[in-house]
């Protein structure tokens, strides 16, 4: 992502053994082996986007928005392989509001589940601050859109900011649930966790700080958001009743499987021995960072909770020389690859590949490679479920495909 690829990992690792898949109670294994009959092509060919950071749908049959992380999102006609490639149009300018500096800039965007009737969509960006703890806000606002037309960038109603000291991990990811609450990923802040003192608070463990969770917010009134009923902490405890679970890195992306399990990939560190791992989100929960880095013992700070009072990932592989940032994802959805029908789709952004893996049994099994896409950011999706994947460094989105 913009400025470095420190967007979702620190700096390159050194050079390590090569990576391994690390499955809880098990055995390591080599890399991810290719997937036969499955591809990657570019979704517009020849179409250059502005570091294009994710690739949504408003449930239209026929076209997709592109957010670039300069600040506009951008729609697009989709390319049925004949004719002329479609070209991208302005559906929103935030260029003016954005921060795009660091990870800064435009994050994240999701549609009401009534969109067509509504118009109402969803878009989170990072703001400059007042200065201090707050010199960056991350902002989500609501906008108005005509369904099938224009997006009016004067109708923006703040629904929640969060102050950030740095312009690094705040996340951003922004999607609706099945039940109708809307979830935002906000990240840890970006501090490295080296300088932390024992016995100091991390921000994803604190239970008054929104830094390093999961957020899960009912958008029903228009213009406004109030913790999502059902919410672990709604009533107080000393927790932000926003609050849905805790402990994470920088969930940059996330989804549903056919079950209603929430589930993202997560980037480590990238130092020495660093891991990237995939995880269930489940509610209420502590999910490790920074007491654990994937399933290894990681920071110190107090006293660590036992690995078993946490959610441990699924899937863990080791950066080695290649370094590596994951980034999840979405399940397969579409019909063009039949193989893939509720796979979880991630990427590692540092490496620049995209995968596929089943998690139907709550385990991680048949970890495969799909193929390559250079400083790949997020992956996306359409309205018949087949997914795209946003390449950042080369400003070009792509598709998977059968061979």
């Amino acid at each position: 992502m913009h400025a470095s690829r420190a967007s979702l990992a620190a700096p390159l690792a050194l050079a390590l053994a090569l990576a391994f898949l690390v499955l809880p109670g098990s055995a390591q294994a080599a890399d991810p082996t290719p997937m036969p009959g499955v591809g990657l092509a570019e979704a517009w060919p020849g179409v250059k986007f502005t570091e294009p950071v994710f690739c949504v749908s408003d449930g239209s049959p026929d076209s997709m928005f592109v957010g670039e992380q300069t600040g506009q999102i951008v729609k697009v006609a989709k390319w049925r392989g004949q004719g002329a490639v479609p070209q991208p149009t302005v559906w929103l300018d935030l260029k003016s509001k954005v921060a795009y500096e660091g990870q800064g800039g435009l994050l994240g965007c999701a549609f009401h589940p009534q969109f067509a009737q509504n118009g109402r969509v969803f878009v989170s960006y990072l703001a400059k601050g007042p200065g201090g703890e707050n010199a960056f806000v991350l902002v989500v606002s609501e906008f108005a859109a005509t369904p099938g037309g224009s997006c009016d960038g004067a109708s923006e109603k703040r629904v929640l900011q969060i102050g950030k000291r740095r312009n690094i991990h705040q996340g951003g990811g922004l999607a609706f649930g099945p039940d109708g609450m809307l979830y935002l990923g906000v990240g840890d802040g970006g501090d490295p966790v080296s300088q932390q003192t024992v016995g100091k608070d991390f921000p994803s463990q604190t239970p008054n700080n929104p830094l390093g969770k999961i957020l899960r917010m009912d958008v029903s009134t228009v213009g406004k958001c109030v913790p999502g009923a059902g919410n672990p902490w709604a009533t107080g405890q000393g927790w932000m009743p926003f609050i849905y679970a805790y402990g994470f890195r920088n969930p940059w992306r996330f989804d549903w499987d056919a079950q209603g399990r929430m589930w993202t990939a997560e980037p480590g560190t990238s130092g020495e021995g660093s891991r990237e791992w995939v995880t269930e989100i489940k509610r209420g929960m502590n999910h490790g960072w920074p007491y654990f880095e994937g399933d290894r013992p990681f920071a110190q700070g107090g006293a660590a909770p036992a690995a078993n009072n946490m959610v441990m990932p699924v899937l863990v592989y080791q950066s080695g020389q290649r370094a590596g940032a994951a980034i999840g994802g979405k399940f397969y959805k579409g019909s063009r690859v039949p193989a893939l029908k509720g796979k979880f789709i991630f990427i590692d952004y540092m490496r620049g590949e995209v995968y596929s893996v089943d998690l139907s049994s709550g385990a991680a099994n048949d970890w495969r490679l799909l193929g390559q896409v250079p400083e790949c950011a997020a992956v996306g999706m359409d309205a018949q479920g087949e997914v795209y994947i946003c390449s950042n460094g080369k400003n070009s989105i792509w598709t998977v495909i059968p061979r």
